[in-house]
């Protein structure tokens, strides 16, 4: 009973995956300079959403003008779109960048959920070295929040997707579940209290393996993207996605 139960849960979540959630990503981080800086303190900085395949969907924030070409990753993967972008001249002070996204193409259509990508990118010279960041996210009905996040250059990362009219008792109880690393190798560790079992799933809802404990070992799935069904002695039933490298 219990695992028709899930199965109907996993059903309306895999449909939720082909949805189109609209709601605000907010995106906030620190900056540094290169290793190799020529025009310092002065650079260029630009950050832009990617799909799962790297396909490019649109510019949050390109901080550059004459120096734009010096933003190579940006430049490749955008062919410089800023339509929907914030923008601005070269930058000569490092301080703490945000900007947002509504889950818009740069063509202003709503995206199908999923998975997706943060990219970043500073450079303070011609070429020579440039700081580069990814960081991944779902875009969704349940809202996500990572933080302290940190990568070349890119400090104090935050990364928060909250879709338009969540529920605060659903954030909430959603939140109290964590589930790292991911994506992940071999283990996870299902961060949270009063967890009665766990469950694994593909994304088309069939069931891999339960475990009653919080640390469950992935290694011998093959790669993909999995479902973490997690059921509660209380029994609540809070759905989570992983990542099997």
């Amino acid at each position: 009973m219990r695992k028709l139960f899930v199965l109907l849960l996993v059903a309306i979540f895999i449909i939720d995956m082909n949805a189109q959630t609209a709601g605000t990503l907010s995106v906030s981080t620190n900056t540094s300079q290169t290793s190799t800086p020529d025009y310092a303190p002065y650079h260029v900085i630009a950050i832009w959403i990617e799909d799962a395949s790297g396909k490019f969907v649109t510019s949050l924030l390109v901080l550059a003008k004459t120096r734009k070409m010096d933003l190579v990753g940006w430049n490749n993967a955008s062919g410089e779109n800023t339509l929907t972008a914030t923008t601005g001249a070269t930058q000569n002070k490092h301080v703490t960048r945000t900007c947002s996204w509504n889950g818009k193409d740069a063509n202003s259509v709503l995206v199908a959920d999923g998975n997706y990508v943060l990219k970043m990118e500073l450079t303070d010279n011609s070429n020579f070295e440039n700081n580069n960041a990814s960081f991944p996210f779902v875009k969704g009905s349940n809202k996500q929040t990572q933080s302290a996040l940190s990568q070349n250059g890119f400090s104090a990362v935050s990364i928060d997707w909250t879709p338009a009219g969540t529920s605060v008792s659903d954030v909430e109880m959603s939140n109290k579940y964590q589930i790292y690393p991911s994506p992940t190798k071999s283990n996870i560790f299902v961060n949270g209290y009063d967890i009665k079992t766990i469950d694994i799933l593909s994304t088309s809802g069939q069931f891999m393996m339960t475990s009653s404990e919080q640390n469950v070992d992935l290694s011998y799935l093959p790669r993909g993207v999995y479902l973490v069904s997690i059921t509660t002695y209380s029994g609540n039933v809070i759905i989570k996605k992983v990542i099997k490298q």
